[in-house]
């Protein structure tokens, strides 16, 4: 289970540090997060100072209910 894990917390951060790179973050952006699984990357989005909203979805809905329950 721990090399589940560090799997996902590793590709966490390989995707925030390519949305980092090749998004400019403007006052007021929406976001909606396709295929957002656990929703790690989806949390990360929402704390951006400029983004007012996030979605995300997932075609797993008991990946999906977990982000609901966090």
């Amino acid at each position: 289970m721990d090399a589940c894990v560090d799997r996902l917390h590793a590709q966490t951060a390989s995707a925030v540090t390519l949305l980092e790179k090749y998004l400019e973050w403007q006052v007021g952006d929406r976001v909606l997060d396709v295929g957002c699984g656990c929703g790690e990357v989806t949390k990360v989005i929402a704390q951006q100072p400029t983004v007012s909203s996030v979605l995300g979805i997932d075609l797993s809905s008991q990946l999906a209910d977990q982000i609901y329950e966090q």
